[in-house]
């Protein structure tokens, strides 16, 4: 699932089923796109999180009220959901350092809550 940001950058959502006996299911938060000041084309985010790690944050995003806020302590970023005034959004930073944050407006259309639980199924039980 892509949610697009200012400039042409993209914040991404990739499940990764489970392969008995190969890996265990997980999920990727990706940027892709032109990196916000202060960051270098080498930083461009990516947070890799666990099957636990993912399904919490999908749980918090489903069910929960923002604003919800994910650290991954492997990558040094952090992914942050609220409502701002134009609609439901994602901030990517590093914690600390909220002036290079990236963000990205789902939309008032766009339906988190629906996301987070396709999302869900995809990351499997």
């Amino acid at each position: 699932m892509e949610i697009r940001g200012e400039g042409n950058s993209t914040l991404r959502f990739r499940c990764i089923p489970e392969l008995p006996a190969i890996h265990r299911s997980s999920m990727t938060i990706s940027i892709t796109g032109e990196p916000a000041a202060g960051h270098s084309p080498q930083m461009i985010p990516l947070l890799d999180l666990t099957t636990d790690e993912a399904r919490a944050f999908l749980l918090a995003l489903r069910d929960g009220s923002p604003p919800i806020i994910f650290t991954n302590s492997r990558s040094v970023f952090q992914i942050e959901f609220t409502i701002a005034e134009d609609g439901p959004t994602f901030i990517v930073s590093k914690p600390g350092e909220e002036q290079t944050s990236l963000r990205f407006n789902a939309g008032r259309s766009h339906d988190v809550k629906t996301m987070a639980a396709h999302l869900l199924a995809d990351l499997g039980p």
